[in-house]
């Protein structure tokens, strides 16, 4: 059931240039303030979906590899990531990496 909240919310964000004039500056900053609060939860929901950053050790098993290999060629390989001082592996990543791979023989 979309209340009568809700289908204010979808106007403003189907087109926030629009809609922002017919707030009040107090609605407008506490909306604002509350977007801003929800996104890191969000994305991080979207991402658990779709993917997840494995270490060396993980991507190792999922490649057939030996650790040292995958951290020898993580500069090389597309599916990695630096993260402070380590290296991280996209498993979606890894996955389309091998995909493409059996695809060339």
């Amino acid at each position: 059931m979309i209340t009568p909240f809700l289908s204010r919310l979808e106007k403003i964000l189907a087109d926030p240039f629009e809609a922002a004039p017919s707030l009040s500056p107090e609605e407008a900053g506490a909306l604002a303030v509350r977007l801003a609060q929800a996104i890191p939860p969000l994305l991080q929901r979207a991402r658990d979906s779709h993917d997840h950053l494995v270490d060396a050790d993980k991507a190792a098993v999922l490649l057939c590899k030996g650790r040292d290999w995958v951290v020898r060629n993580s500069e090389k390989l597309p599916f990695a990531l630096k993260v402070g001082d380590e290296w991280r592996y996209s498993d979606a990543g890894i996955q389309q990496y091998i995909r493409d791979r059996k695809k060339r023989r």
